[in-house]
């Protein structure tokens, strides 16, 4: 089990070491969302799909419990919506994840009633995106939600592009009953640090038998060092001009970050 941590979205960078963050939130008490960061992960269209059609641990003695979480949490028929991952390089911190998710349940909230309110006259029409991919729309700091999700997932249907090489994801999942449910949810679509072949690789002679993927430290990730070419990744991604960065050096706190959150928290409105 990795080392995990409990956080608020405004909790200051703390926890270094721990490989798993569990958030939570202050207008929104009774939802949760867990964090994991995987490096060297392969086959991530695949394991993209996978997260976002994934529905969870299910008890069948629990089958009510489950149909009320769906609702609440606008899942679609298939039970999907509470898991994803996405391009960790596109995240700047903890602060901008947060942002993000705080944004998807004040929305996902007001389309809800908007939908109940339709629905009492025989109009409404079905919400098509789970709050976990509502996240990822967030945090994209665009009401192109195409490009969005082109930029961000690796979905295979538009996503990026498959390419061969490895690439470093963050893995999210909402409402998760315990460490032990998300820990399901990343075994189950492959997201492990196994270095041994699944029994079904071991029959594909294309599979290359390297270590399947490997869990970072959230914090130190997150505020690494970026190179050049990352950071003008980031203003391109995020629109961002060299004034909005350099407004934020002098206070303590990555001015990069900093642009970056702003750009998230004033794009949406609620």
């Amino acid at each position: 089990m990795p080392n995990t941590c409990e956080e608020t979205p405004q909790t200051s960078q703390e926890h270094d070491d721990k490989e798993m963050v569990r958030l939570t939130f202050d207008l929104h008490p009774n939802r949760t969302l867990r964090l994991s960061i995987h490096d060297k992960v392969k086959n991530v269209s695949e394991l993209s799909d996978r997260a976002f059609s994934y529905n969870g641990v299910t008890d069948s003695n629990n089958e009510k419990d489950k149909k009320e979480k769906d609702e609440k949490m606008h899942i679609d028929e298939e039970g999907c919506g509470r898991f994803a991952i996405m391009d960790a390089k596109r995240i700047t911190s903890l602060t901008h994840l947060a942002m993000a998710a705080n944004t998807a349940l004040l929305r996902s909230a007001r389309s809800s009633n908007k939908t109940t309110e339709n629905n009492n006259s025989s109009s409404g029409t079905k919400r098509k995106r789970g709050i976990a991919l509502e996240t990822i729309v967030c945090a994209g700091g665009s009401s192109n939600v195409g490009n969005v999700l082109k930029g961000f997932t690796f979905s295979s249907s538009g996503g990026k592009e498959k390419i061969a090489t490895e690439e470093v994801v963050m893995a999210m999942g909402y409402d998760c009953s315990n460490d032990g449910e998300y820990e399901s949810f990343l075994s189950d679509i492959g997201l492990t640090n196994s270095t041994a072949a699944s029994s079904e690789e071991k029959e594909d002679d294309n599979v290359n038998h390297a270590p399947k993927s490997k869990r970072l430290p959230i914090q130190m990730y997150l505020q690494r060092d970026r190179t050049e070419s990352d950071v003008k990744d980031l203003m391109r991604v995020f629109k961002l001009t060299k004034e909005e960065i350099n407004m934020g050096q002098g206070l303590g706190k990555s001015s990069l970050d900093m642009a970056v959150v702003n750009r998230v928290a004033t794009k949406f409105t609620v």
